[in-house]
């Protein structure tokens, strides 16, 4: 997964963070078990996409507190298997940001929560049902730095969720409730305007 950060020094608020992600699974897959137990794997894919900016306030010169407002798109598409449905989730993202300056600019630590306001979960809706509400959440953490000639690398690493509640009614009409979710990795590297 590919991600661009870059904090801009922009006085009143101190720290103007752009950022933006691209990326996909490598070797994902899905297991369909029937009513007999039989196992029958699926064909998986697994992208996302996402922009955002925020800004960071200064608190005693080591560490920044703020917020941010963003859009994303995750998709899992999966082979038919008469069970679950090809989900894409576009979604809105308010988030809170702390960051810790433990060597200046050079080592940075940051944690960042966002909540995922969904605006469709179309092949969930289908299946079981149009009743019922989904939303999201993640949490991450990371190392990151800003070097003397302006070179900029990341390391992160976080876990996102969605949780469905369905009214019934859909396609198959047993779905009540559900969640899922993933682990990722970023690493990156670039270059930071200062």
């Amino acid at each position: 997964m590919g991600r661009a950060q870059q904090p801009l020094d922009v006085g009143i608020f101190h720290t103007l963070v752009v950022q933006r992600e691209a990326g996909g699974a490598v070797g994902l897959s899905s297991q369909h078990t029937d009513a007999t137990g039989a196992a029958t794997r699926v064909s998986t894919t697994y992208y996302h996409l996402a922009a955002s900016v925020g800004y960071l306030v200064p608190i005693e010169g080591l560490i920044e507190v703020g917020a941010g407002i963003g859009a994303g798109y995750d998709a899992f598409q999966l082979e038919n298997n008469g069970t679950l449905p090809t989900v894409e989730y576009p979604y809105l993202r308010p988030a809170v940001r702390l960051r810790v300056r433990a060597l200046d600019e050079l080592v940075v630590v940051s944690i960042e929560g966002g909540y995922r306001a969904l605006f469709s979960r179309d092949g969930l809706g289908e299946r079981f049902g149009a009743g019922g509400a989904s939303f999201g959440w993640d949490v991450s953490g990371g190392i990151s730095g800003t070097l003397d000639f302006g070179g900029f690398y990341v390391v992160e690493a976080g876990y996102a969720q969605y949780v469905h509640s369905f009214g019934g009614g859909g396609s198959t009409g047993v779905g009540t409730s559900g969640t899922d979710g993933g682990y990722r990795i970023a690493l990156g590297v670039g270059y930071a305007i200062r």
